[in-house]
C-alpha cells in the first residue's frame, strides 16, 4: 500500500519508468526509506547499487564501470548516496564524472538524504544541468523505529528560513512569522544584492533557494508584494544559471502564480500559471503528475475569474 502523503513521490517515480529513456533524476528520501522505495519497484528490471553496502573511498569512475556493468539495463537505481559523498572531494569525484555517467545514455535515479542533496546543490551545482527532475519522500510512519527518520529541510542548513512558527494548539502564528522575517531582513537584503555576473553558480542557487524559502513567509502574512519582490529575483538568478528552460524555473513561475492569486490578481495569476505549465510540459513531459497539478491549478484559476 502506498502512503497517501507520498503518493505523488511514488507516482513521479513510476513516471520516469514509464517515460524516459535516460537522464538524471535526483530522489530524496530519509535513508531508513531508500531500500524499501527501491524493492518496489525491482520488478521494473532496474539495477541497485547500495552504497550502504559498500566500504571504501567513493570513485566516480567506479559508479561509471558499474553501469558498464550492467550491460543492457537502462534503469540504474544508485540508493544512499549519503554514505558515499561523505567530504568534498567525492562530491567533485561525482561532479567531475557527470559527462562519462550522462554519455552512458541510462536513466539513472540517484537516491539521497535532503541534507545531501543541499550540499551538493550548493558544492557540485554543474550536474543540475542534467537533472531533469527532483522527487521528494517524506518520513512515513511505521512499527520500526527507522522509518521515523526525522525529515531534514533543504534550507535548514544554512539560515532556517523555512521553518513557519506555530503556536502550541498548532494554529499558525504571524506573530512568530513576522519575527523571524524580521531577523532574516539583513540576510534578504544582502542575497537581493548578489551579483548573478561575478558570484558562483552555486552560491546563485543557494541565495535563490533561501529567498524562496523567506517569500513563502510573506505569503503566510498575506504580504504578497514583498513575496513577488523576492520572487522575482529568485527567477533571475535561476535563469542565470539553469537557463530559461528548466522544471525550477517552472516552479518559480507557479510560485508568482500562487502570489497574485493571494492579491486576487487572478489575470496576473493566470499569465504565470500558464507559463508553469508550458514550462512544465517541455521539462517534464504533459503525462507528468506535477504537469497535471499545473493544468489544475490553471483550472482552478480560470474558475475564479469568472466567479
Amino acid at each position: 500500500m502506498i502512503p497517501i502523503d507520498n503518493g505523488e513521490a511514488y507516482e513521479s517515480i513510476s513516471w520516469i519508468l514509464d517515460n524516459s529513456d535516460m537522464g538524471f533524476f535526483i530522489v530524496t528520501a530519509p535513508a531508513p526509506m531508500q531500500r524499501g522505495i527501491a524493492e518496489l519497484y525491482s520488478s521494473a528490471g532496474a539495477a541497485v547499487l547500495d552504497f550502504a553496502q559498500n566500504e571504501g573511498p567513493f570513485y566516480g569512475a567506479d559508479l561509471v564501470a558499474w553501469a558498464k556493468s550492467c550491460g543492457d539495463t537502462k534503469v540504474l537505481f544508485v540508493i544512499n548516496m549519503q554514505s558515499a559523498l561523505l567530504e568534498d572531494k567525492d562530491m567533485l569525484s561525482f561532479n567531475m564524472n557527470r559527462d562519462v555517467l550522462a554519455g552512458e545514455r541510462k536513466t539513472w535515479l540517484f537516491f539521497m538524504t535532503e541534507e545531501l542533496e543541499y550540499r551538493l546543490s550548493t558544492f557540485a551545482y554543474d550536474i543540475y544541468s542534467y537533472v531533469r527532475l527532483k522527487v521528494h519522500f517524506k518520513p512515513e510512519a511505521a512499527s520500526d523505529n527507522a522509518n521515523q527518520a526525522t525529515r531534514v529541510e533543504s534550507e535548514a542548513a544554512s539560515d532556517n528560513a523555512n521553518q513557519a512558527t506555530q503556536k502550541p494548539d498548532g494554529a499558525f502564528d504571524v506573530k512568530g512569522v513576522r519575527e523571524s522575517l524580521r531577523r532574516y531582513s539583513k540576510l534578504e537584503k544582502q542575497l537581493m544584492a548578489l551579483s548573478t555576473e561575478k558570484a558562483p553558480g552555486n552560491q546563485i542557487l543557494s541565495a535563490a533557494l533561501t529567498l524562496t524559502n523567506i517569500a513563502q513567509l510573506y505569503m503566510d502574512c498575506a504580504d504578497f508584494d514583498d513575496a513577488l519582490r523576492l520572487l522575482e529575483r529568485v527567477r533571475q538568478m535561476r535563469e542565470s544559471v539553469l537557463g530559461e528552460e528548466h522544471s525550477d524555473i517552472a516552479a518559480v513561475y507557479n510560485s508568482i502564480a500562487l502570489a497574485y492569486s493571494g492579491k486576487q490578481d487572478y489575470s496576473e495569476a493566470l499569465a504565470w500559471s500558464i507559463k508553469a505549465g508550458e514550462m512544465y510540459k517541455k521539462t517534464l513531459g504533459k503525462q507528468h503528475p506535477i504537469t497535471a497539478g499545473a493544468c489544475e491549478n490553471i483550472v482552478n484559476i480560470r474558475r475564479s475569474l469568472t466567479c
